[in-house]
């Protein structure tokens, strides 16, 4: 099956979605879960707009791969990361 070809307004918001994406900071986020009974020290880096999302999306990340809940996973620190 062929893939769908964009319109012209379909292709803009594309374009400036990607765009948005390319310019997005980077955060490096650290902290702990538990994991077997035990907290375990994580580093992640992400691509969020702001400190506050990047910490959402290690959350949902963490607790996705680990199958855990949210009040298992602690964040110790949020740092922006500058010329990457």
């Amino acid at each position: 099956m062929l893939p769908r070809v964009l319109n012209s307004v379909e292709l803009k918001m594309y374009l400036d979605f990607c765009e948005v994406i390319k310019n997005m900071p980077k955060f490096e986020i650290k902290g702990t879960f538990k994991n077997d009974g035990q907290m375990k020290p994580y580093t992640k880096t992400v691509d969020a707009p702001n400190e506050r999302l990047a910490g959402e999306f290690t959350l949902a990340t963490i607790g996705s791969k680990h199958r855990l809940e949210r009040k298992y996973i602690i964040i110790d620190s949020v740092k922006a990361i500058d010329g990457e």
